[in-house]
């Protein structure tokens, strides 16, 4: 069984989302398991909380795909595995890129253009290009 997390970042701060993810990883602890039921092998490993660089891999790959594409172009040639230099990294792309939209914004605004126009096919009424 696999999960797949998504962080809403326009509705739920870096610094919300990573402080849930580490709590999550702290209640991991005390999930059952298969260790726990009558007749398990020994073999069976007992659950584990994530390292730090785990934990910082499932924090970026919850970030939406923008988020990531925005760390791995402004960080090629490194990766952090501590999850407090993570947040910080997360929060300045997020600042950075809102107050880069809100320069497209103004920018719109002083041509006069429409800021959320479509473009739609006129026999059909519906998008040429998805949102």
């Amino acid at each position: 069984m696999s999960i797949n997390l998504v962080l809403n970042l326009d509705r739920v701060s870096v610094l919300q989302a990573v402080s849930r993810l580490c709590e999550m990883n702290n209640m991991l602890l005390y999930l059952p398991s298969l260790k726990h039921q009558e007749g398990s092998p020994e073999i069976i490993p007992k659950v584990q909380k994530f390292n730090s660089f785990e934990l910082c891999t499932i924090i970026l790959g919850a970030v939406p795909q923008k988020a990531q594409r925005m760390y791995y172009a402004l960080h090629p040639e490194e990766f952090t595995c501590d999850v407090d230099q993570l947040r910080k990294q997360l929060e300045k792309i997020r600042d950075d890129h809102a107050a880069e939209k809100e320069r497209f914004n103004q920018l719109l605004k002083i041509a006069g253009l429409a800021q959320k126009a479509r473009v739609t096919c006129a026999a059909t009424n519906s998008p040429l290009f998805s949102q």
